[in-house]
C-alpha cells in the first residue's frame, strides 16, 4: 500500500448502501442494506457485510443479516412477534499463500 486511500461510497440499490476504502493493492468494502428501517411495518432487511480484497483475491467475507418478514395481522404479530424475523449469516476465510503450496511428492521410500 502506498499510503494513499481512496474512499468511495455509493447507493447501489434501494436503501443498499457501499462503502469501498483502499486501492489496487488491497481494499475493504462494506454493504449496509437499511430496508428495515424504512419499510416497517411491511417487510425488510438489516443487512452487514463486509470483504477485504488483497490483490483482487477476496480474503475474507463476513454477512450478517436480520429478515422481518412484515408484522401481518396485530394479533399475531403481538402473541410472537419473534416468530417475523430470521438471521441469517455467512462467513469465508481465503489464505492465498495457503494455495500456492507445492504439492507434496512421495519419496523414494514411501510406498504408493
Amino acid at each position: 500500500m502506498n499510503g494513499s486511500s481512496n474512499v468511495t461510497s455509493e447507493q447501489v440499490g434501494d436503501h443498499t448502501y457501499l462503502i469501498e476504502v483502499g486501492d489496487k493493492e488491497t481494499q475493504l468494502g462494506v454493504l449496509l442494506n437499511l430496508s428495515f428501517f424504512m419499510n416497517l411495518p411491511g417487510p425488510g432487511t438489516l443487512r452487514f457485510a463486509s470483504y477485504g480484497l488483497l490483490d483482487d483475491q477476496r480474503i475474507v467475507a463476513v454477512s450478517i443479516a436480520l429478515d422481518f418478514e412484515g408484522t401481518g395481522d396485530l394479533p399475531s404479530f403481538f402473541g410472537d412477534p419473534l416468530s417475523r424475523f430470521q438471521v441469517k449469516n455467512e462467513f469465508s476465510l481465503q489464505l492465498p499463500l495457503l494455495n500456492e503450496r507445492p504439492a507434496s511428492s512421495p519419496s523414494e521410500g514411501d510406498p504408493g
